[in-house]
């Protein structure tokens, strides 16, 4: 693992980049019409809750592919004009960073969570999925 990592966001008005050092950001810049903007970060210590206001979207992605990446604008695009609130579902930190470097975001709520793999969760499927 990397000590310091710098992510970069594309946003509506331009991007976002947020400096990481050991996984905890320490310094956000925006440029908007090629004027840099710095701010403190948003660390944020509290988990985020679902609420019951909107209804909200789960997007799982295996690949990062270009036609995959394109997929997944299109349903970022969707969810927007619906105003709805999404998840992307994905195992690979490498597919997340790709994710935040080529998608073109609305806002700054953007969560990624990954699978739940379990054994407890597996006996469970096996007894109430059919084999056909």
């Amino acid at each position: 693992m990397r000590l310091l990592k710098r992510v970069k966001i594309k946003l509506e008005q331009g991007t976002l980049s947020v400096v990481k050092f050991c996984g905890l950001p320490i310094l956000q810049y925006s440029v908007v019409n090629k004027v840099k903007k710095y701010f403190p970060p948003n660390i944020n210590v509290k988990k985020k809750h679902i609420g019951n206001d909107k209804p909200v979207v789960y997007l799982k992605v295996n690949r990062g592919d270009h036609l995959s990446l394109m997929c997944i604008q299109q349903w970022i695009d969707i969810v927007n004009r619906l105003g709805y609130d999404f998840y992307i579902l994905s195992d690979n930190p490498e597919l997340n960073r790709k994710i935040l470097d080529k998608i073109q975001f609305y806002d700054l709520d953007i969560k990624f969570i990954k699978s739940c793999k379990n054994i407890f969760l597996r006996k469970i499927v096996r007894n109430i999925a059919v084999r056909y």
